[in-house]
């Protein structure tokens, strides 16, 4: 069996657009694993070692506020919630 040779554009773009669907997967399934692994509260205190500089000089900044609400809302179900579509089906 041959291996695929992009010849044009269309074949360039398909090859990238499946090497980005794999490299999707590779990290949704080790982001679920890293959910399955780490505790909320460790998640929480890692959010706010993160953004604690960028909230001290702009305490309303969108990200910073957004990505805090949202890991001081993990509880044990979400996590697993979270982590459950990640996990490879047959």
């Amino acid at each position: 069996m041959s291996r695929f040779r992009p010849t044009d554009l269309l074949d360039r773009t398909f090859e990238v657009g499946i090497t980005l669907k794999g490299l999707d997967g590779v990290l949704e399934v080790v982001g679920g694993l890293l959910l399955l692994v780490v505790s909320p509260a460790t998640i929480d205190q890692l959010t706010r070692t993160v953004t604690q500089h960028e909230l001290s000089e702009d305490p309303h900044d969108f990200i910073a506020t957004h990505l805090l609400n949202a890991a001081n809302g993990l509880t044990g179900s979400s996590v697993r919630f979270g982590a459950t579509p990640t996990r490879p089906t047959g």
